[in-house]
């Protein structure tokens, strides 16, 4: 696949779901020279589905739509498959890892070698099947970016499919196509108090069964980022993001090398369309993500004995990140 080189600054969120990802994505994409991508592992998924639901931010079928439609035209012509359709070609060309991090998500080789960090160790087992699917996806991933880059002409592309398994990945290979890719790593956190009564709104179960995954998957992704070099990864906290985000879309330009000035036009784009894909329902409400506020709605949804229970089970955790 031949393609032209590219320079755009990729930034990857990982995090936590329900930790405000989707508005950080929205307003980094708002900064001029930045397009916003959504979950774009799910990309393939969503183009060869049937359901109504899944479509672009901008509105439209992934297949029909302005961006994701002129970068699948050019990763065909670039792949000499002209002749497929766009639908066929998404289905031939995976970004998701697949059901790895189910699979292997509590240890086994390609976590294992994701933790590790070695980019030379991950490539002496490309021939192992899960190893070799992983990295093909996270090859074409490298793709699509460069045609992204191509067809907006952004400087910066937000990929906010918050899997520590994809981050890693796309980490170990930025020489994939021949060029270090800029690839800059912020780790989204929320009070776990938040995202256990978020998640209890829509599927109610236990705070413990919560409390209990929301620790398992930081534990995760703390062990994925910890070979991750400190000038590529910052961590950010929703609740910063929410009460000044002019400040912390400042602090976002100066992580990646960015003018300030930028962080202050985001508010000034916040209507424009987008082009995500998945993430919060609030993406194809302009107007809502358009209205940054703070969510706090946990402090009077769980009880005392709701807070006791998470104390137990995750307290530590969570005053480690600095919550009270």
């Amino acid at each position: 696949m031949s393609e032209s080189s590219s320079n755009a600054k990729i930034i990857y969120i990982v995090a936590h779901g329900h930790s405000g990802t989707t508005l950080l994505d929205t307003l980094i994409g708002n900064m001029p020279g930045a397009v916003s991508t959504g979950e774009v592992e799910r990309i393939a998924q969503w183009a060869v589905s049937d359901d109504p639901d899944k479509v672009c931010t901008c509105g439209a079928p992934i297949t029909e739509c302005e961006l994701w439609g002129s970068c699948c035209d050019r990763l065909r012509s670039n792949a000499g498959e002209e002749t497929l359709t766009r639908r066929s070609f998404w289905a031939r060309f995976p970004v998701h890892l697949g059901d790895h991090g189910k699979r292997f998500y509590v240890g086994f080789l390609l976590p294992l070698l994701l933790l590790l960090g070695s980019s030379r160790l991950l490539g002496l087992f490309r021939r192992y099947a899960p190893v070799s699917a992983a990295l093909r996806a996270t090859d074409n991933s490298w793709h699509l970016f460069r045609a992204l880059q191509s067809v907006s002409g952004a400087r910066i592309i937000v990929d906010s499919s918050k899997s520590p398994l994809r981050m890693k990945a796309l980490y170990l290979t930025r020489r994939a196509l021949g060029q270090r890719q800029p690839l800059y790593v912020i780790h989204m956190v929320r009070d776990g108090r938040a995202i256990v009564s978020s998640y209890q709104r829509r599927i109610p179960r236990s705070v413990a069964h919560y409390a209990n995954e929301w620790r398992r998957r930081l534990l995760y992704r703390t062990a994925m980022l910890f070979t991750v070099s400190g000038q590529d990864r910052l961590t950010l906290k929703y609740e910063d993001l929410a009460s000044s985000p002019l400040v912390t879309l400042q602090a976002i330009c100066t992580f990646i090398g960015e003018p300030e000035s930028l962080a202050g036009e985001a508010f000034e784009n916040a209507g424009a369309v987008k082009h995500n894909v998945s993430g919060n329902p609030a993406r194809l409400d302009r107007d809502a993500l358009a209205q940054v506020r703070l969510d706090e709605r946990w402090r009077q949804e769980l009880s005392t004995e709701d807070l006791s229970v998470f104390r137990r089970r995750a307290g530590l955790l969570n005053r480690w990140l600095g919550y009270r």
